[in-house]
């Protein structure tokens, strides 16, 4: 486990639930608007569960699949992405979300 790891891990586990609650539901906000700015439609959801915030992601009226995203201890921001038939669409919102982070750190 390299120490940066470690840190990560230790950092994450000292963060009070309503941080984490506010760091993600931020991150779906700023990722739905990340999205929208190109050429994949979406929007933030919201807080679920009080753990995690989702992102639809759509086309028209059609829901293509969702990025529900979580702050872990081992890794911080994560998105998970599921109910994707179109798995092209998946990767794509996948690529998107690498984008996004990059863009943040630049910040």
């Amino acid at each position: 486990v390299s120490a940066k790891t470690e840190s990560s891990a230790s950092s994450a586990a000292a963060v009070p639930q309503e941080e984490k609650q506010r760091i993600v539901l931020e991150a779906a906000e700023s990722f739905a608007a990340f999205l929208s700015d190109g050429t994949i439609e979406a929007s933030s959801e919201g807080l679920m569960n009080g753990q995690y915030a989702r992102v639809v992601i759509y086309e028209g009226l059609d829901r293509l699949g969702i990025a529900d995203i979580y702050f872990t201890k081992q890794s911080g921001l994560k998105p998970d992405f599921r109910a994707f038939a179109d798995m092209e669409m998946q990767r794509l919102a996948a690529k998107r979300w690498i984008a996004f982070l990059e863009s943040r750190s630049r910040e």
